[in-house]
């Protein structure tokens, strides 16, 4: 069971980034026209920006990030049956981020936890991550990441891609996506469903070499349902907050499993600083 529900957390992660962004046009809302010979007496309110045109402006915006903060959680609820025999696992993810793009560096603190049946597990783990080293505290303890283990973790960073990068790709499905005016910020809401939900997940894994065999796991994927809302703020056309929920399952060697993801982000902090450091004392202790 562990093999398939870190498969399909994994897939649900990659889609659930690319979805960060998604109508068929954007609704605008109604106006009541004057009666004939006379003038309205208040001036009609402005149209809401289509889909397209935020993102637009949210890509523009994300190309001069330089750093920012971001909180996610990721809740899965996982069933795998086996020869008629159901078994249960829900795991949690809380991450708490801060990123410098260039040169690219973060400071991640990360919670998990997973129950199956009476078994409860947590962990709790710290990172600092730079171009020149990688340093992890596990079980209150620093350790210095071997070379060959620091470049997976700088890879799996850059691999994201800057925000602006994210927002890019967040405009393919800008068809699918519905606006709507949530008076400090505009709310993008999209429902993809069925073929269309793995026809967006292979774009976004499409090109990425170290994705290859997530890619062809898509493949053998029955995604139900996808729905994604995802915030831009009025005022600065940042990207401040996204929220998507999927269901999923796959039948192989014997094994259905069956995926309901649901994940809460929000962005904050952004060029707020210019550095990660790590402290010396993790420096010093980090064996």
């Amino acid at each position: 069971m562990k093999k398939f529900s870190v498969v399909l957390l994994g897939a649900a992660v990659a889609v659930s980034l690319a979805a960060c962004g998604n109508d068929q046009a954007a609704k605008a809302p109604a106006t009541n026209a004057p009666a004939a010979g006379t003038e309205a007496a208040t001036t009609a309110p402005a149209a809401v920006p289509t889909a397209d045109e935020l993102l637009t402006k949210a890509s523009e915006a994300a190309a001069k990030v330089k750093s920012y903060a971001a909180e996610a959680v990721i809740k899965q609820d996982v069933n795998v049956t086996v020869d008629g025999k159901e078994q249960k696992m829900q795991n949690e993810n809380s991450t708490t981020m801060e990123v410098v793009q260039e040169p690219m560096s973060a400071h991640m603190n990360i919670s998990t936890k997973v129950v199956q049946g009476e078994q409860n597990q947590e962990q709790q783990q710290e990172l600092y991550i730079t171009n020149d080293a990688v340093y992890l505290k596990a079980n209150d303890t620093w350790q210095k990441a071997p070379e060959s283990a620091k470049q997976q973790f700088v890879d799996l960073i850059k691999q994201q891609g800057t925000l602006k990068d994210t927002l890019d790709r967040m405009k393919t499905m800008a068809s699918d996506t519905e606006v709507t005016d949530e008076g400090d910020h505009y709310n993008l809401v999209a429902t993809l469903t069925g073929d269309k939900v793995k026809e967006q997940a292979q774009k976004f894994l499409s090109g990425d070499a170290a994705n290859a065999q997530m890619a062809e796991m898509m493949k053998q994927m029955n995604i139900h349902d996808m729905d994604v809302t995802y915030m831009i703020d009025k005022a600065t056309s940042n990207l401040t907050g996204a929220a998507v929920k999927m269901t999923m399952d796959m039948d192989q060697q014997g094994q259905k499993v069956n995926l309901v993801m649901d994940m809460d982000s929000t962005y904050s902090k952004y060029n707020e600083f210019d550095k990660i450091e790590v402290p010396a004392d993790v420096v010093k202790s980090a064996k």
